[in-house]
């Protein structure tokens, strides 16, 4: 679980949060919507207030994205052989 103050002060301190990860973000006005990419990753973070809170909001990057799973090949009719 994500400890909110640590990974606010590491992206406020241009560190990426992502665990073992030792990326550099990127500065926020690069970004239209104020996201700060990772150098190394490639996840996205920004620091936002909300109900009097400061949040770490996060897009994973493809590093992090679990796989899809696979799907089994089609069986074609000629897989099986002809029916007499």
């Amino acid at each position: 679980m994500l400890d909110r103050e640590r990974a606010i002060t590491a992206i406020e301190a241009d560190r990426c949060t992502c665990p073992g990860c030792r990326g550099e973000l990127s500065a926020e006005q690069l970004s239209t919507q104020g996201w700060r990419h990772c150098s190394v990753c490639r996840c996205a973070w920004k620091v936002r207030r909300s109900t009097g809170q400061r949040y770490a909001t996060h897009i994973a990057g493809r590093v992090h994205a679990v796989p899809a799973p696979q799907q089994s090949p089609r069986t074609e009719e000629a897989d099986f052989g002809r029916r007499p």
